[in-house]
C-alpha cells in the first residue's frame, strides 16, 4: 500500500473528497488500492497530517523522474524509533510462488534481518502476490531503508527459484503520532490482517497460515491470540527498546 511518504501524484490535495466512512482506511489513500476513497494526504478523521510531514510534503518538488520511481521522505523519518508499514508487490503481480516453505523462509530471513537493523516486526503478512510488513525501530542506530534493502535483497534471492521478484520498489507508510497509540496501532494491524479475509482467501483471517509476529529471541509471539498477544508484545518491546538503549 501506498503511504504519505510516497508521491506518484503531481500534487497534493488537503481535503478528502467524501466523508469517512465509519470503517475508513488506517493508511494514506493509495491510487492503486481499489478501497480508497480519499484524495491523497488527508486522514482517515479527515483532518490534515501533523505539521512536520505537511511541511516536508509541500516542499518536495515536482516529480521530473520516469513515473515508476518515488519519491520517499528523507531519511530521518526512517531512522531511529521510527514506526513503517511496508507493502512489497511481486513483479507483474505474479502469483504462484507463496508455498508454506517459503513463508517459513521469510521468517527465517526475518529474524536476522530484525536483529541486524534493531527493529520488531509485530506483524507480517504474505499474499499472493505482494506482502506487509510492520516493523517498528528498536534504537537510535535502526535505519529502516537500508533493513528494507537488506530484506529486499535476500527475499528476492528466495523468490528466484519460482521465477518471480519484487517490484523495483516498496510502498511505505510512517506512523505519525496519531497512529502510534496503543488502540490505533492494533486497529492498524488488524486492519493488515483481515486482508486475507477481504480478498475471501479465508473465512476468518486467523485461518491464514501466511502471517505472524517476529522479534528476534521470541519465537512464540503470534497476533492470533488477541487476548495475550498486545500485553506480551508491549513488554517486548519495551524490553527490547531498554536493551538497545544501554
Amino acid at each position: 500500500m501506498e503511504a504519505h511518504s510516497l508521491l506518484p501524484f503531481s500534487g497534493v490535495s488537503l481535503v478528502p473528497k467524501s466523508k469517512p466512512s465509519q470503517q475508513d482506511h488506517w493508511h494514506s489513500p493509495n491510487p492503486h488500492c481499489h478501497q480508497c476513497g480519499y484524495s491523497p494526504i488527508s486522514r482517515r478523521d479527515g483532518s490534515l497530517l501533523d505539521l512536520r510531514l505537511l511541511e516536508e510534503l509541500l516542499s518536495m518538488p515536482l516529480r521530473d523522474e520516469p513515473p515508476d520511481r518515488l519519491k520517499r521522505l528523507s531519511r530521518s523519518w526512517y531512522t531511529g524509533k521510527a514506526w513503517v508499514h511496508w507493502s512489497m508487490t511481486i513483479e507483474n503481480r505474479a502469483t504462484g510462488w507463496l508455498t508454506r516453505r517459503l513463508h517459513f523462509q521469510t521468517r527465517e530471513l526475518l529474524v536476522p534481518a530484525s536483529a541486524r537493523h534493531a527493529f520488531a516486526c509485530p506483524l507480517y503478512c504474505l499474499m499472493p502476490d505482494h506482502l506487509h510488513l510492520l516493523w517498528l525501530g528498536l534504537s537510535k542506530e535502526c535505519d529502516q531503508l537500508n533493513a528494507a534493502k537488506f530484506f529486499r535483497r535476500y527475499f528476492n534471492s528466495l523468490l528466484a527459484p519460482t521465477g518471480a521478484r519484487l517490484q523495483t520498489q516498496a510502498y511505505d507508510h510512517v506512523l505519525v503520532e496519531s497512529e502510534r497509540n496503543p488502540d490505533a496501532f492494533a486497529d492498524t494491524c488488524l486492519y493488515i490482517a483481515n486482508n486475507p479475509q477481504r480478498a475471501s482467501l479465508v473465512d476468518d483471517w486467523r485461518d491464514w497460515e501466511c502471517l505472524g509476529s517476529v522479534v528476534a529471541g521470541y519465537p512464540d509471539l503470534d497476533p492470533r491470540d488477541l487476548a495475550s498477544f498486545w500485553p506480551t508484545f508491549w513488554t517486548v518491546h519495551n524490553r527490547e527498546t531498554e536493551r538497545h538503549a544501554q
